[in-house]
């Protein structure tokens, strides 16, 4: 019931981790998360009559949506590159708008954002401000900053000078330059 994982709650899922293999654990939300969300093959949602029947397509249910932020909640201690760039995507994709409805999984999206935020690794700081700037969801948004403002304090930094941090480099020096 609530935003973001206890300490209680973490401290239980270490040994479980190290009982599952984390490395395992880690290789099964990379597969599972980029499914979230998606349409199952072959479902036509090209008519608005069709997309009111499909609930695929619209949001997610409430069990589904409780077992998937308790996974967002276990990549918190697997974080590293791949997987913050993959919970980015589902959490646009979570806050992708649904007509009439708003968007498909407020509450998910919001799961997203707090286990980027927790990840606190610069590559997770960079997919924040990217979806700061992708998202128009102002209760996104304000998710966001908060995220941002806590991992600056954890880098002891500004949030301005931790959005240049997460700018890739492409192996480009201060200067430019890139010698191979």
């Amino acid at each position: 019931a609530t935003q973001k994982p206890s300490e209680r709650w973490r401290k239980k899922l270490r040994p479980l981790l190290e009982e599952l293999s984390a490395a395992g654990v880690r290789r099964a939300l990379l597969r599972w998360f980029p499914l979230v969300g998606r349409k199952p093959r072959g479902l036509d949602v090209s008519t608005p009559a069709r997309l009111e029947l499909d609930p695929m397509c619209l949001g997610f249910s409430q069990r589904n949506e409780d077992v998937l932020r308790g996974m967002l909640w276990v990549s918190i201690d697997l974080a590293d590159e791949v997987l913050s760039a993959v919970i980015a995507d589902l959490a646009n994709r979570c806050y992708q708008k649904v007509p009439d409805q708003g968007p498909r999984s407020p509450k998910l999206g919001n799961a997203c954002i707090q286990a980027l935020g927790q990840m606190q690794t610069v590559g997770a700081v960079g997919h924040l401000h990217r979806l700061r700037l992708k998202l128009e969801y102002q209760a996104a948004i304000k998710q966001i900053d908060k995220a941002l403002q806590a991992a600056a304090e954890h880098f002891e930094s500004t949030p301005q000078e931790l959005e240049e941090l997460a700018v890739p480099t492409y192996g480009l020096n201060a200067q430019g330059h890139l010698q191979q």
